[in-house]
């Protein structure tokens, strides 16, 4: 789009000698955020969290102004509430967060006065839909954090789960045991094996696992949930509780 950039009237004379008359300005969007949705009919690509904004110099100009306005709908129609003086630049980076949004647009300027405004871009970044964190839980005799019992008492663990799967997919989970013989895994159908297993059980809100009778010593039980369903025992989300059998 050629836009008439004519200088203002007052300055006739002056823009009549001055050599350097404004031909045209033409502001292209060359780059917009991630998660962009909707953007403007510009032309767009995505860099990350900045946008960048061209345009194609105009004779006789000595610089630039940003001109620029909070976003609220398209097409705009508001009035451009502030602007930034670019000098001689015929681009200009600036980062964007989740839910800012602006419409814009560029004034060239000499030492005869400004421009008429470009064409306007308007853009706006997303917000992204967050998942809510599973809540994960393990409970030693529905004690949560730390237990003791004398030895002879049995131990049953409980887990349970919040949304697991659901928005998450399929997840690894790992409920393991941490003890003076190094670590043990509760394998589900195999019960608990030496080494560091995925539980490769039955899935459901919540269980319990069949009752332990320990020897003395201390021993610290995980609950492990990862989203990023590889068998590396890795979880994003855990929880833990200590037993010590006197």
């Amino acid at each position: 789009m050629l836009l008439s950039n004519s200088v203002p009237n007052l300055e006739q004379f002056r823009a009549r000698t001055a050599a350097r008359i404004f031909v045209s300005a033409l502001l292209l969007m060359s780059a917009v955020v991630v998660g962009t949705f909707g953007a403007s009919q510009a032309a767009v690509s995505v860099s990350k969290d900045f946008v960048t904004l061209k345009w194609e110099p105009s004779n006789g100009a000595e610089g630039y102004y940003l001109v620029y306005a909070p976003y609220d709908a398209e097409p705009f129609e508001g009035s451009f509430t502030d602007r930034i003086d670019v000098g001689a630049q015929t681009s200009i980076p600036f980062e964007i967060h989740e839910g800012e949004g602006f419409h814009v647009a560029v004034q060239a300027y000499n030492e005869a006065g400004t421009s008429s405004i470009s064409n306007v871009v308007s853009f706006i970044r997303s917000i992204k839909e967050r998942k809510a964190a599973p809540v994960v839980q393990i409970l030693a005799n529905h004690t949560a954090d730390h237990l003791t019992v004398p030895q002879g008492t049995p131990v049953i663990l409980s887990v349970a789960f919040d949304h697991i799967g659901g928005n998450h997919g399929s997840p690894d989970v790992w409920i393991l045991s941490d003890t003076r013989l190094g670590l043990y895994s509760y394998h589900g159908y195999a019960d608990w094996v030496a080494g560091t297993y995925p539980y490769e059980g039955r899935l459901s809100e919540s269980f319990e696992l069949p009752s332990l009778s320990l020897p003395r010593g201390r021993y610290t039980f995980y609950l492990a949930v990862d989203d990023n369903a590889d068998r590396i025992p890795d979880g994003t989300w855990w929880d833990f509780v200590s037993v010590r059998v006197d």
